[in-house]
């Protein structure tokens, strides 16, 4: 069966938000209650796009820049898995073997195999996720546990539509790469790259998670996963600003840094000053949706956002 809605935000993480799966959403400044299925999900956002012969060769040029031999390999492993089933439809064609029952089946792998694949990598993060709702990080310990939450993290930062339209205007004039057709590709090989860079300094991360039992519970938004240091336009230029902010429930966040004065602090109490911060973060980093379990949290951000535009 072919999968339609593509989520590039994970349902089951906007659970900790819903009330038998009814959620709040303000988008376009108007506050209303949705179903999970109806939120950070477009038609056949992850749908595979045959790539030209130029695109590839762009494609490759570009996986050969990093430095590690090791992860060249693992993202060239990216581009040959979503593009392997227009490469079988050229051979089959090619020797007059197709019929209607394989172009079908063609057809449902180049719409389902993008979803499908952020489905087994967000099966692999329940484990995570119930144990930071927990307050506990110590599986961080085990390396491999490490590799696939790093991994897991940077998957939901980069899979998210913000990030994709970003990416698309950051090369637009360069007229190499339809960044919409390769994103499949290159959402996965920006995550395997600044994953690896993160585990190999893992040493200088801390995993905080913050705690929020003030009157501003935790927003989270379409993107629910976001770098502090580029907030409110900042431009990041420092491999160092990189801060992973990731709201786990109205009460709880993740907070992977590189700053001091969280070394060996597994958690912090956060005050409503500091919560309230946060939120505005999220607010301004979200695409075009924002999420809670309150209406009227919503409803007064949307009021505090008007004002901010009036003085304007």
């Amino acid at each position: 069966m072919k999968k339609r809605r593509h989520h590039y935000v994970w349902r089951n993480y906007l659970r900790s938000w819903s009330d038998n799966e009814q959620i709040w959403c303000v988008r376009n400044k108007k506050v209303f209650p949705t179903n999970l299925m109806n939120i950070g999900q477009e038609r056949d956002f992850y749908r595979l796009n045959e790539l030209t012969k130029k695109e590839v060769s762009f494609l490759t040029l570009l996986l050969n820049q990093h430095s590690s031999e090791a992860i060249q390999k693992l993202n060239h492993g990216w581009m040959e898995l979503f593009t392997a089933v227009f490469q079988i439809r050229e051979q089959v064609n090619k020797h007059e073997l197709s019929d209607g029952a394989f172009e079908a089946e063609i057809e449902k792998q180049i719409i389902n195999l993008g979803e499908d694949f952020h489905c087994k990598i967000e099966e692999g993060a329940i484990k995570f996720l119930d144990g930071l709702l927990d307050n506990g990080t110590n599986f961080l310990a085990d390396e491999d546990n490490a590799i696939e939450f790093i991994y897991y993290l940077c998957v939901q930062y980069f899979r998210t539509k913000n990030i994709k339209e970003s990416a698309a205007s950051s090369v637009s004039e360069l007229d190499l790469l339809d960044v919409d057709k390769a994103w499949n590709i290159l959402s996965h090989t920006f995550s395997t790259a600044l994953a690896w860079s993160i585990y190999a300094e893992r040493s200088q991360w801390s995993s905080v998670i913050l705690e929020n039992h003030t009157s501003f519970p935790f927003l989270t938004s379409d993107q629910p996963i976001i770098n502090t240091y580029a907030a409110f336009g900042k431009q990041v230029k420092d491999h160092d600003e990189l801060e992973f902010y990731y709201p786990l429930s109205p009460e709880k966040a993740l907070l992977l840094t590189k700053k001091a004065e969280y070394k060996d602090m597994p958690s912090k109490f956060l005050n409503e000053l500091e919560a309230s911060g946060y939120n505005d973060i999220m607010i301004n980093m979200s695409h075009e949706q924002i999420y809670s379990f309150q209406k009227e949290q919503l409803e007064m951000y949307v009021q505090k956002y008007n004002k901010m535009l009036n003085r304007d």
